[in-house]
């Protein structure tokens, strides 16, 4: 995945959740071990109740 984005207007309503959900569940039935991105400071918290854990300058999620 590169650059997700949800317009300001469109906040707030667990669009992005909903996409980056999708998205684990693809890289596990292709038994992908970690998803790894670099989030912008206001988007760590998205990623973070996703249980995605800092890591240096990135985020990672272990799906194994």
């Amino acid at each position: 995945m590169m650059n997700m984005y949800t317009l300001p207007a469109w906040r707030g309503r667990g669009i992005a959740t909903a996409l980056l959900r999708h998205l684990i569940q693809l890289a596990r039935q292709t038994n992908c071990s970690r998803v790894s991105l670099h989030a912008t400071p206001k988007a760590v918290p998205v990623y973070a109740r996703l249980d995605f854990k800092s890591a240096d300058a990135e985020m990672r999620l272990a799906l194994q």
